[in-house]
């Protein structure tokens, strides 16, 4: 029960809400703030009883309910005072106000339900009838079908009332109701919230889409629909009929129990123990009494008896029939009706009903009530009388027919309430714009007849000066000067309508320009309808204005097809400016250009400044560029930093490497904003119509190609369209389409190169090294495959992957015996920047068990070089595990030695290119490493030389203080059995 009163409640609150929004409408005839309150307060009273219902004994609930519900009632009178005068309103008030104190003073105990009956009653039908007064007079079959509603809630809470002492509560009361009805009354309050709120609500939405535009919130409803929702709730109903049905049947037998165990108390306890079950209690007195007392029961049922159970079979102990009669069973007969299922209902000792059985008497139930072992030898009584069972059934049947009944009216409501709204829409839009017209509408009406061609004037709406500050006389003229206030490009599409209507169309409306006083044009919606009268035919238009609604889609349509930050059109305008140029390109056998232009490493810019800075630098771009080109080029904005320029009327195609270079040369000057001086770059890729395409998906596809190409070829350039440069990017897709499967099929490896100590030259280190081998691209470089993994984002997992094998494998040797060895594991920019990345390495240190002293992280130096607070706190948590840090390819990028210090750096790796030149003539490589490793002992760091394949090589090194090396001098990566055999041979050196 709980949930009727949430719901029930909600709906009201729903009410309350709606009719606070309708605040705001200014009428004559109803005042939606006491409606607003009548909602809340009742909602709340309702979720009061419901807290108590859920045995919430607080009395505070009590207190509000009781206060809600006063409020509320009140709230109710307020409403519906509109529909009499003040004075009428003053005399009803007093006369219900002495009514209810007189019959206060006679039943001081019932002030809830004379609350109900006085205040709650008459202020709901003066609600409901004020509904309807207005629904009628403004033709509003929602305010109509709320008003339905409010009827009924003025008869389920004014009237259905609990249990008092005022006569009328004796009659029609709670339990009464749910007796007759089979449901308790606040299903039936239920309904009436729903109607009321429904039909308000309609009512709002529909009186708001009709000050917007005259045009019906509810569209025709075909009759399948109708009949859609007829069979929704038909169904709906016969469910509702069963369920009534069987909570009517279950009621009755609770009734019926608990009457039958109610009468059971009035038996003599004291004659029942001394009966002995035989026939020598026949002339027992107390046998006598208990007889005559069965008879007197015996009026309402068939027949009334006392039962016994002895030796295992039931026994007739009393009966109601008189001695000797063919239906009289002495005390000890055998009752032969008993059945297994009978026999063991009483043997659980509770009342129990059973049947229906059927015998020459007809169909019966039998109920039974145990009474306790009563007998002088402890035998069990039981209570027991028959009733007709097809009396009983027809109560339930009864009920069922009150359900049809309820689920026809449900059903002819709901198809009413939606028919009449789709016939008030079919009528025309006209009734719907005098309606806001008398409410103070938007519409301006305009009346005029034809005479010999001529339009004339005879009536226009005051509210034309509002909308036009246009006065009534100046439109009361000739057909010129009504027509000339239409917009030039829209009187033909007007005086076009006006004479379809003339010929054969009942109606006609269309969305025109009408100028304004102010030589502006305001947009209209115009209905017109033609109609006859005994003068003759004559037209009459409906103006109601859409201007803002037009500035609405304007203003759509242009975010659609345009960038908001720079205003550039979108790639989907630019579609159609390309259609234009090719179409005079063809005719006049020029060429078009495509340029795909990207700022190089722009999100370091974001990354760095913020994006409203980055937001400012796009502005300052973007007008440079369209400085650069001539008023015939377009430029589109892609996306962030992406940027899509049409250059039309090219002669040759060499002209547009002069445009590529002048623009590459404008944004590579330094630009000056917020006291930041920031020099960028960008790279072009160039199509050319028709050279390289003739739509623009193939052009941009090209454009797109080039772009690659050129950032392929070290940025800040641009590139044509060409077939090598299209190979490249194919074979790159295919890399990158096969990199995607590469982890889930197995296809990744890893290979180590040992790192060896300079001075004993045993294996102090390994660095873990990634090797791809696919099926049909077979052995891919890394120098290959990882930039590309790194820009498509999977180098995260790969990466993550490599840490976590090459942790596994480092502890795997531990296991086997091997000395523990430091294992280095090359580290993304990309990955490092996450910020689930120290957990993750946690992570795999726990998995792997492997202590963060053997494993060293190598970073590159532009990781460094980003002096970014979250990578300095990640560097700092990465030591803080126990994790060494190396630089790798150190002296390739900023080579700055403070970096080294700052970020606690602990082991610094020589690029091969050093090491590579390193026995030159010159000696100028051997003394840039020298001086790397010389630097490095002084900030207590360890060196290691990359790639020495010689002897010399390594002698140098040892020369310089090197500490460690790695190369193809000692050995090349390994797989991992053959790395432990490499291993094993060094360990015994």
């Amino acid at each position: 029960m709980d949930y009727i009163f949430f719901v029930y409640g909600l709906a009201f609150i729903l009410l309350g809400v709606v009719s606070l929004i309708l605040y705001n409408e200014k009428s004559s005839l109803i005042s939606w703030i006491w409606l607003a309150a009548f909602g809340f307060l009742h909602g709340l009273n309702e979720w009061m009883d419901m807290f108590k219902l859920l045995s919430l004994d607080n009395p505070i609930f009590e207190w509000i309910g009781q206060g809600t519900l006063v409020g509320s009632f009140f709230a109710l009178i307020f409403f519906g005072k509109k529909l009499v005068s003040r004075k009428k309103f003053i005399y009803f008030s007093t006369l219900m106000g002495g009514i209810f104190l007189f019959y206060l003073w006679q039943y001081p105990d019932d002030f809830f339900q004379l609350l109900r009956y006085v205040f709650g009653f008459t202020g709901a039908l003066f609600s409901a009838l004020l509904l309807w007064h207005y629904a009628k007079r403004m033709k509003y079959i929602q305010l109509k079908f709320a008003a339905v509603g409010m009827g009924l809630y003025a008869i389920a809470a004014g009237l259905i009332v609990p249990v008092g002492t005022i006569p009328l509560s004796l009659i029609m009361n709670y339990e009464t109701f749910l007796e007759v009805l089979g449901f308790p009354v606040q299903v039936l309050r239920l309904l009436s919230a729903l109607m009321i709120v429904i039909g308000v609500w309609t009512y709002y939405l529909n009186h708001r889409h009709n000050e917007n535009e005259t045009k019906a919130l509810i569209y025709p409803m075909e009759a399948r629909k109708l009949f859609f929702i007829f069979g929704f709730v038909t169904l709906g109903g016969f469910f509702l009929v069963n369920y009534m049905g069987e909570r009517r049947e279950a009621l009755m037998v609770k009734e019926l129990l608990a009457r039958t165990t109610v009468v059971s108390r009035a038996i003599d306890i004291d004659a029942v123990r001394s009966l002995q079950c035989d026939t020598s209690d026949i002339g027992n007195p107390s046998y006598e009494q208990l007889k005559i007392w069965l008879s007197t029961v015996n009026v309402a049922s068939r027949f009334a008896y006392m039962l016994t159970i002895r030796h295992g079979m039931v026994h007739f102990l009393v009966d109601s029939e008189k001695l000797g009669s063919s239906d009289y069973s002495p005390p000890g007969q055998h009752y032969e009706e008993t059945s297994a299922d009978f026999f063991n209902a009483l043997q659980k000792n509770k009342p129990f009903i059973i049947g229906p059985e059927t015998d020459h008497w007809g169909r019966w139930i039998t109920v039974v009530v145990p009474l306790g072992g009563l007998l002088s030898d402890g035998g069990n009584v039981y209570f027991a009388f028959d009733i007709d069972y097809d009396s009983w059934k027809n109560e339930i049947a009864g009920t069922r027919q009150l359900a049809m009944a309820i689920l026809f009216l449900i059903s002819t409501l709901m198809i009413y309430f939606f028919a009449a709204s789709n016939k008030i829409i079919q009528i025309n839009t006209m009734l719907n714009t005098e309606r806001n017209l008398f409410i103070g509408g938007p519409a301006i009406i305009i009346k005029w007849k034809i005479f010999d061609e001529r339009w004339r004037v005879i009536y226009v709406s005051a509210n034309i000066y509002g909308h036009l500050s246009l006065k009534e006389e100046e439109m009361r003229s000739s057909r010129t000067s009504f027509l000339e206030q239409i917009h030039p490009d829209d009187q033909i599409l007007f005086i076009s309508g006006l004479e379809k209507l003339r010929k054969s169309l009942p109606e006609f409306e269309e969305e025109i320009r009408v100028r304004h006083a102010d030589g502006s044009y305001r947009w209209f919606h115009v209905f017109v309808i033609r109609q006859t009268d005994r003068s003759g035919e004559w037209f009459q238009g409906y103006f109601t204005e859409i201007s803002s609604r037009k500035e609405a889609e304007e203003s759509a349509v242009y975010l659609a097809t345009h960038d908001v930050l720079t205003g550039f059109p979108k790639t989907l305008l630019l579609e159609e400016l390309f259609l234009k140029s090719i179409a005079t390109a063809k005719r006049n056998g020029d060429k078009v250009a495509l340029m795909y232009l990207d700022i190089d490493r722009f999100n370091r810019i974001n990354e760095t400044f913020g994006h409203a800075f980055g937001n400012d630098l796009i502005l300052a771009i973007s007008k440079r560029l369209k400085n650069l080109l001539r008023e015939m080029d377009s430029i589109a904005r892609e996306g962030g930093d992406e940027f899509v320029i049409l250059i039309p009327m090219l002669e040759k195609k060499e002209k547009v490497s002069g445009i590529a270079e002048k623009i590459l040369r404008e944004i590579s000057r330094p630009f000056t904003l917020k006291n930041e001086s920031i020099t960028l770059s960008c790279s072009i890729g160039i199509a050319v119509f028709p050279d390289d395409g003739e739509g623009i998906g193939i052009l941009m596809q090209q454009a797109d190609t080039a772009l690659m190409e050129a950032k392929n070829s070290g940025r800040s350039t641009y590139a044509f369209s060409s077939k090598s440069a299209n190979e490249k990017i194919a074979q790159r897709l295919m890399i990158e389409n096969q990199l995607h499967f590469a982890l889930l099929n197995g296809e990744l490896s890893l290979h180590y190169q040992p790192q060896i100590d300079v001075e004993s030259e045993k294996v102090v280190g390994v660095e873990a090294l990634l090797r791809w081998n696919n099926p049909l691209l077979g052995s891919v470089s890394p120098a290959v495959f990882i930039p590309i993994a790194e820009e498509c984002g999977l180098i995260v997992p790969i990466g993550e992957w490599v840490l976590e094998e090459a942790c596994r494998q480092n502890k795997e040797w531990e296991s086997i015996g091997f000395e523990p060895i430091v294992m280095a594991v090359n580290m993304s920019y990309i990955q490092l920047k996450r910020p689930d990345f120290i957990a993750t390495l946690r992570g795999i240190l726990e998995r792997t068990s492997l202590e963060a002293a053997y494993l060293e992280l190598e970073l590159t130096e532009s990781t460094l070089a980003d002096d970014n607070v979250n990578i300095i706190t990640k560097l700092q948590e990465i030591r803080d595990l126990g994790v060494a840090i190396s630089i790798d390819d150190f002296g390739t990028g900023y080579s700055n030695f403070l970096y080294l210090k700052k970020f606690n750096v602990s082991k610094l790796k020589i690029d091969q290119s050093f090491i590579f030149t390193l026995e030159g003539e010159d000696g100028e490589s051997r003394a840039i490493v020298n001086t790397m490793i010389q630097f490095a002992k002084t900030l207590q760091l360890t060196t290691i030389a990359e790639g020495v394949e010689k002897r010399g090589q390594f002698d140098i090194l040892e020369a310089c203080g090197c500490d460690e090396i790695q190369g193809y001098y000692f050995s090349r990566p390994l797989p991992p059995q053959e790395f432990v055999t490499y291993f094993k041979i060094k360990r015994t050196e």
